[in-house]
């Protein structure tokens, strides 16, 4: 069976690397760094999980909260 999809949403590679690896053995994971990047990568996909950090590049990440 595969693994439900986790998208983190961090702009900081430190913190993003952090994430990821505490979540890689149940999650396939997608690491995202950017606000629009997300938007358009939660346009096509539903994850089981999303990690979002508020302070993104370009769009914040409240912004995307609320559209989601």
């Amino acid at each position: 069976m595969p693994k439900p999809l986790a998208l983190i949403i961090e702009d900081d590679p430190e913190i993003g690397n952090i994430l990821s690896l505490s979540l890689e053995n149940e999650f396939k994971i997608e690491l995202l760094n950017d606000g629009n990047e997300a938007l358009m990568r939660l346009a096509e996909v539903v994850p089981a999980l999303i990690m979002l950090d508020l302070y993104l590049p370009t769009v914040s990440g409240m912004e995307i909260f609320a559209q989601i």
